[in-house]
């Protein structure tokens, strides 16, 4: 099996993720809350095209020992590609979590987001992307949509050579930062209330963007 390079994590923010993808959210024991939830730990290499997806060669690509639909679909698709047992790769998932990098871009956007309008009952918060970006020690990504909604951040450890166990923090390299850091918008959406998601909620962000 082909080594990666790095460990790239992906995280979601809670009630943004329960908003536009509500089915995901549910399958995943998601509540709605306000916080930073894992996507998925990503074994990575620094060229675009080598992506290392579905390492199981055995065709047993169904991890049926975890209730977690998210976790079954990660351990498919990306920790078989990590040369970790499955137990041991999520354990390193939730350590990454709860650690201070992925705390310190948490604590950022909790500072730093503020309604974009005067209407201080919307739900809705605006954060400069700079804010994020400068909250951690090393290089990340910040995902967004078209239309600047926040989607997704990126945070970047080493692969140790310890049998693939995840090192300390690095700059996450051009091969993620072509793909998932945006380039033209200076300040990202999210929500802070995953039921107040509605069309109110849209059409206050499209008078934001039209200004």
């Amino acid at each position: 099996m082909e080594t990666s390079d790095f460990y790239a994590l992906a995280v979601s923010w809670e009630p943004s993720l329960c908003c536009a993808a509500p089915s995901r959210c549910i399958e995943s024991g998601l509540t709605g809350a306000s916080g930073l939830v894992p996507h998925g730990l990503w074994p990575s290499s620094i060229l675009d095209k080598n992506r290392l997806l579905y390492c199981d060669t055995t065709g047993k690509r169904i991890d049926t020992t975890r209730k977690n639909k998210r976790e079954r679909h990660e351990w498919a698709k990306h920790g078989s590609c990590s040369g970790l047992a499955r137990d041991l790769y999520f354990r390193e998932e939730a350590r990454l979590m709860k650690g201070k990098e992925v705390k310190g871009l948490e604590s950022a956007i909790f500072t730093h987001a503020v309604p974009p309008v005067a209407k201080k009952q919307s739900s809705l918060r605006s954060i400069p992307v700079e804010a994020i970006v400068r909250s951690s020690e090393r290089q990340v990504a910040v995902k967004a949509s078209k239309d600047c909604k926040f989607q997704e951040l990126t945070v970047c450890f080493e692969r140790t050579a310890k049998k693939g166990v995840v090192g300390k923090q690095i700059d996450c390299p051009n091969s993620i930062m072509r793909n998932r850091h945006t380039n033209r918008c200076a300040a990202v959406f999210l929500e802070t209330d995953s039921k107040k998601c509605s069309a109110v909620e849209e059409e206050l962000l499209r008078s934001v963007l039209k200004r």
